[in-house]
């Protein structure tokens, strides 16, 4: 086994052992804690594997995208079904711009857009896009008109795309 197996077996053992109690010799691992285990499990396999939408629909339910419906079709509208340069190239899914107010995980620029080292990490700079707006006051109750309010996108009828 490779090194790289015990050293993640190793951090996991290490995760339980931090995160239980034994009641009555019962072994009871907290939610939250059995939650970042399956989410490293899926880092693992996800940096593994070819991109595809059920991956992708798995990341955003262990970043805690907000209204990850809508955000699964900005990906698809913006990267025209997976196929575009940008996606490609700089694995970039929402057409980001690399970040200078917020903090970011973008790994440099690529046409005037974020790069990133792995579609994943794409997803982690939109949920920390989100979380900056929140901080700033923002609701993201109605994400559409939160879209609109802030000038997601250049076209002008970028949000009716989203919706049909």
């Amino acid at each position: 086994m490779k090194l790289k197996n015990y050293l993640r077996i190793g951090f996991i053992v290490l995760l339980l052992l931090l995160n239980v109690s034994v009641p009555n010799g019962i072994v009871k691992i907290s939610e939250q804690t059995l939650f970042n285990v399956k989410k490293m499990d899926f880092y693992n396999r996800a940096l593994s594997q070819d991109f595809s939408v059920e991956l992708l629909i798995e990341c955003l339910y262990y970043e805690k995208i907000q209204h990850p419906t809508i955000v699964l079709k900005q990906s698809r509208l913006e990267t025209g079904h997976y196929t575009s340069e940008l996606f490609k190239m700089a694995n970039n899914l929402f057409g980001m711009r690399l970040a200078h107010v917020r903090e970011t995980v973008a790994i440099g620029e690529y046409n005037y857009h974020a790069c990133y080292s792995h579609w994943t990490e794409s997803v982690k700079d939109y949920k920390l896009w989100q979380d900056y707006y929140i901080s700033q006051g923002y609701r993201l109750t109605n994400y559409f008109a939160f879209l609109q309010y802030i000038g997601y996108a250049e076209d002008p009828i970028y949000l009716l795309k989203i919706c049909s």
